[in-house]
């Protein structure tokens, strides 16, 4: 505490009287003073700061409305007092038509068999075939719209990779046969015949010709899958197959068909003709009656995707050829096409995706939260060693790769999108767990999966009640 003088006054000279004021002074009370001043500064400009940062947000709000109004104009009087009824939502359902052409193996001689042809952008007629073609020997002819005989092609051939590994038969593989014409018509059939019949044979294999169309129609997603390994494969992992994918984007089905019982087809035909609001894919089947048995399966694959990447050239924007034991997993996005898009917007571009796999033995135990009904997809959850080398797969722009010679790769990362398959193991050592590695990353989508209305009308036994 301090005293100071602040006023004195003599008032009577003779006695020596004086008059002193003095004031004193609280040094604690003033500091005190000077933190509640600060104190109500600090929550004024809090207060001020809140209050500037809510007008701003209501001001956008306000000029967004304003900017939606002058694109799109004001809702009418009329609409608003229009009572909707409460009805089905209905979703129009696309049709890209990916059965197109229905084709079937036929044999032109002993040692060669087509399967299906088509048109791209050029005037060539790609034939899909398989057998024995060790040189130029034969003669096509092409069909066209209104003309009863044939024309003359210009015949020549490519091979399809990876498909000469049965044992014994080094010289039959894949091949593309190849029919140029020169005419400005449309191409509606095609044959091949040796080159020592000079005439025309009426006994040829006429194959039908679809033509494809001219750009890109459709930025949707397909997957062609190859003929189960194992015959017969169950309902429940077809349908959590087609449940899974179609989750995920991949939604626009191509079954190349050997051993599925048409009761199936048919049920899932009429779901995906089914204009219900909370699903949307397409099921179409195309027959598979391979001529040759005992075939290494990756042969048949090479073959299925050579004529996948034809059937949805220009119909869709991704293809894939998988088969059914086989998963395309995200670890952050929802969607494969938006994975894709975002590689594309951070420059890693490519005609083609390759994807790593890992492989799942199904002889494992179950996790230990799953129960009877739980997909197999969500009961595993071990991978075997070495998996990520066991296989790999591409995920296909079908009207960029048939237009390049050189198709451009780009490899993914595994911590981005993988491949699960879940297979029966030759080798599974059921002493061994401990090498196997725990990847969970297909669960972040078992609460989608098991509350979809593709799952659940299979569980309720709703979705085979018309046997």
């Amino acid at each position: 505490m301090r005293r100071e003088i602040i006023y004195a006054q003599l008032n009577n000279p003779q006695k020596g009287i004086t008059d002193i004021v003095t004031r004193t002074n609280n040094c604690h009370t003033d500091t005190r003073m000077r933190k509640y001043y600060q104190a109500a500064l600090l929550i004024t400009a809090v207060v001020s700061l809140v209050s500037l940062l809510f007008y701003r947000h209501e001001y956008n709000r306000l000029r967004y409305v304003l900017e939606y109004f002058d694109y799109f104009g004001k809702p009418s009087q009329e609409a608003s007092k229009v009572n909707c009824p409460k009805e089905k939502v209905e979703i129009e359902k696309i049709y890209v038509g990916l059965n197109e052409p229905l084709s079937a193996w036929q044999r032109i001689d002993d040692d060669l068999y087509v399967y299906s042809s088509y048109v791209t952008n050029n005037r060539k007629i790609q034939t899909i075939s398989y057998g024995k073609l060790t040189n130029p020997n034969l003669d096509c002819n092409v069909f066209f719209e209104d003309l009863l005989t044939p024309i003359p092609g210009i015949f020549s051939f490519t091979i399809i990779g990876n498909t000469s590994d049965i044992p014994g038969r080094t010289a039959y593989r894949g091949y593309g046969l190849i029919c140029e014409y020169t005419e400005n018509m449309i191409p509606v059939g095609v044959t091949f015949q040796p080159r020592d019949q000079i005439l025309f044979n009426a006994n040829s294999p006429l194959l039908a010709v679809k033509n494809q169309a001219k750009s890109l129609t459709y930025n949707g997603s397909a997957l062609c899958i190859v003929p189960p390994l194992n015959i017969p494969i169950s309902r429940s992992e077809m349908i959590s197959f087609l449940n899974f994918h179609e989750l995920v984007g991949m939604n626009h089905f191509v079954i190349y068909d050997y051993g599925i019982p048409n009761a199936f087809h048919k049920a899932i035909r009429k779901m995906a003709q089914d204009s219900h609001p909370k699903w949307n894919f397409t099921y179409e089947v195309v027959p598979w009656n391979f001529p040759i048995r005992e075939i290494h399966p990756n042969v048949i694959r090479n073959i299925i995707e050579a004529d996948c990447l034809y059937r949805t050239f220009n119909k869709v924007m991704y293809a894939a050829t998988v088969s059914w034991e086989e998963y395309i997993v995200l670890k952050y996005h929802h969607v494969v096409s938006d994975l894709l898009i975002d590689f594309e917007r951070t420059k890693m571009y490519g005609n083609r995706y390759v994807v790593q796999t890992q492989t799942f033995c199904t002889q494992q135990k179950d996790d230990k939260r799953s129960t009877n009904s739980t997909p197999i997809i969500l009961r595993k959850t071990l991978t075997s060693p070495n998996a990520l080398d066991a296989n790999h797969l591409y995920i296909y722009k079908p009207h960029e790769s048939l237009n390049v010679k050189n198709i451009k790769t780009l490899k993914t990362a595994a911590n981005l999108i993988i491949v699960n398959r879940y297979v029966s193991c030759n080798d599974y050592n059921a002493n061994n767990v401990e090498s196997n590695k725990y990847e969970p990353s297909i669960l972040r989508f078992a609460g989608d999966i098991q509350s979809s209305p593709i799952y659940r009308r299979f569980i309720a036994g709703k979705m085979f009640d018309f046997e």
